[in-house]
């Protein structure tokens, strides 16, 4: 039996203003704006991120930038379209795709044992990036339990039990 941690869904949901900012180490306090250009609907495997481009025009002549200087990039997304009442954020890790490019999440269904659950491939529509995770539109229910990570190593019918994590 495998051991995977899970995440219950909550009925709350996020909401996102559509903005991101730069912030460069060598002018501390001061932020620009960036414009969203594009963002890739792969997955990188190993560090389980999704790649984004943003524009930047400099305008502000009373700082100089230069090639090679370390920014740090805040963005706040927006979800627009969602009920209220159905979207919930997954992490990254739990949703995954299948060859005709579907979204799923791996659902945690009683078993009648305690802390031991069957998994259940669940298709979800999956909306666009939400802090740290991905909006899930629909197919999530709340209250109920979803594989939060090791979902890639998951079949359906598969026998697993909850992780438990502390935090540490």
């Amino acid at each position: 039996m495998a051991s995977v941690s899970t995440r219950s869904v909550q009925g709350e949901s996020s909401f996102f203003r559509n903005s991101a900012v730069a912030r460069f180490d060598a002018i501390p306090g001061a932020t620009f704006p960036l414009a969203f250009k594009e963002y890739s609907t792969s997955v990188d495997v190993r560090a389980q991120t999704f790649a984004a481009t943003f524009l930047f025009a400099p305008g502000d002549e009373r700082h100089t930038f230069l090639p090679g200087m370390t920014v740090t990039v805040d963005v706040t997304l927006d979800h627009r379209g969602a009920d209220a009442e159905s979207a919930f954020v997954f992490p990254p890790a739990a949703v995954l795709f299948g060859n005709d490019g579907a979204g799923y999440v791996w659902h945690l269904a009683e078993t009648g044992v305690t802390g031991v659950f069957r998994t259940e491939k669940t298709p979800v529509t999956v909306g666009k990036f939400a802090g740290d995770g991905l909006l899930i539109e629909s197919g999530a229910v709340a209250g109920e339990k979803y594989a939060a990570s090791g979902a890639a190593h998951l079949t359906e019918g598969m026998t697993v039990s909850e992780l438990e994590w502390d935090g540490k």
